[in-house]
């Protein structure tokens, strides 16, 4: 087996302050994702490694993890390194690609997002943000959330970049229609930072 330690990166200046890294892989691991906190490898199908620059961002997204640790749609961690956490894999496609793929958001996958910003806010996450990016549609249409990392930054109990994300995509007015239909509490929160 290969060492995915011998992995590096390093934190390089993007255009207008974008955060990029560099990456030196000596290894076959293939890179399956690149974020502003670091780097992510897949190691096999059901495992990947997610590789940070600062240890205070590998211990932040350990923390939010380890807070989900009992929800179905948090990755599970296998192990927590100086520099990395080793987590499920999740194979799927992001939620912005895939309501541009399929055209409109299904109940199911609203009725989900609403479970998921619940449950999140139940075990004590303060940002229920949930990117669309963030939102992995897996192969059964079950939605994963990925990238833990400022989830506790600061107290946000709404979805505004969910929000933010679908009314760029024309799906906002149907979602929160389903809001309403499934959860008129909800909605009444939500409703005000559309």
């Amino acid at each position: 087996m290969e060492d995915f330690t011998s992995i590096k990166i390093e934190r390089i200046s993007g255009k207008k302050g974008e955060k990029k890294f560099k990456v030196s892989n000596p290894t076959t691991y293939q890179l399956v994702g690149k974020g502003g906190q670091g780097v992510v490898f897949k190691l096999n199908e059901q495992q990947c490694v997610k590789i940070y620059e600062k240890k205070s961002t590998l211990e932040k997204e350990a923390y939010a993890l380890n807070l989900g640790k009992e929800l179905s749609f948090i990755p599970k961690v296998y192990e927590i390194g100086s520099n990395y956490i080793i987590m499920d894999y999740i194979k799927g496609t992001d939620l912005k690609t895939y309501l541009k793929e399929k055209g409109s958001i299904s109940e199911n996958l609203t009725k989900q997002i609403i479970t998921i910003a619940k449950e999140l806010e139940r075990v004590g996450f303060k940002r229920i943000n949930l990117p669309l990016r963030h939102l992995i549609i897996t192969e059964n249409n079950q939605i994963k959330v990925i990238d833990h990392v400022n989830s506790m930054n600061y107290k946000a109990p709404v979805p505004t970049d969910l929000i933010k994300g679908l009314k760029k995509l024309k799906q906002l007015d149907i979602f929160m229609k389903q809001v309403n239909q499934l959860d008129p509490e909800i909605y009444k929160r939500w409703t005000k930072f559309c």
